[in-house]
């Protein structure tokens, strides 16, 4: 586990229940205190991603896998496993980055 991954987890799940409540409230009228419990849990994530830039890089290489690209999958797959096996995280995100910019590009050209 890297240090500050369940931090970053916890965070994120924050994050995300105070969106859905401020959507369900929104729906319903003026979510005045849903809206200030989303900036507080948005305050929390963005002070877990400076405390922990290692888990962030993580967590950012972990919501690639999810896309419906299977090129930025598979970088964000194997940008995980580089990161989890305590490889440096700035480099693994560039060349994560960069490993998907020249695929957009090929496919691009190919079209």
């Amino acid at each position: 586990m890297i240090t500050g991954q369940q931090e970053y987890e916890s965070a994120g799940s924050a994050v995300e229940e105070a969106q859905g409540n401020y959507d369900d409230a929104r729906e319903h009228g003026y979510p005045y205190k849903e809206s200030i419990a989303l900036k507080q849990a948005e305050a929390t994530m963005q002070d877990v991603v400076k405390q922990y830039p290692a888990a962030a890089a993580w967590g950012r290489a972990q919501g690639w896998t999810y896309a419906s690209n299977d090129c930025k999958v598979t970088a964000g797959k194997r940008a995980v496993a580089r990161i989890e096996a305590g490889e440096d995280y700035k480099i693994v995100i560039e060349e994560m980055e960069a490993e998907w910019t020249e695929a957009a590009g090929k496919a691009v050209s190919n079209a």
